[in-house]
């Protein structure tokens, strides 16, 4: 009888040892989680190495710049602040999980330093962007 409950104990062990490994496993497969506000600044800074953001920026078109941005799966918007914090364009209002991408500018042609806001949603009421 003693072999027995040896047996039944190993049995049971190596079940919690599997059971450790899958979750332990699965965890590991999905990976760290996608920096969305990282992923915002790369699209602004690959658009000013570009030579697309600073004309938008100086001529204060966010819904323009806008217009330039994708991101598949989330709604955007853009607004365009100066060093006073007067902004133009729009952010969101009605929205869930908002991530929010800056990126500074000096100017174009000239000093005139702006504030590039991208505010990255997933709608709520049907805002887009």
């Amino acid at each position: 009888m003693r072999g027995f409950w040896y047996t039944v104990e190993a049995i049971i062990a190596v079940v919690i040892l599997i059971f450790f490994l899958v979750a332990i496993g699965t965890t590991l497969l999905r990976g760290a989680p996608v920096d969305i506000s990282k992923k915002g600044y790369e699209i602004l800074k690959g658009l000013d190495e570009q030579g697309i953001l600073r004309s938008y920026v100086e001529n204060e078109d966010p819904e323009g710049l806008n217009s330039q941005i994708d991101l598949p799966g989330f709604n955007h918007t853009v607004q365009i602040c100066d060093t006073n914090e007067v902004c133009v364009g729009t952010r969101p209002t009605q929205a869930a999980n908002i991530f929010v991408a800056n990126y500074l500018v000096s100017g174009d042609r000239f000093y005139s330093p702006h504030n590039v806001i991208l505010y990255i949603f997933i709608s709520v009421t049907g805002t887009t962007g």
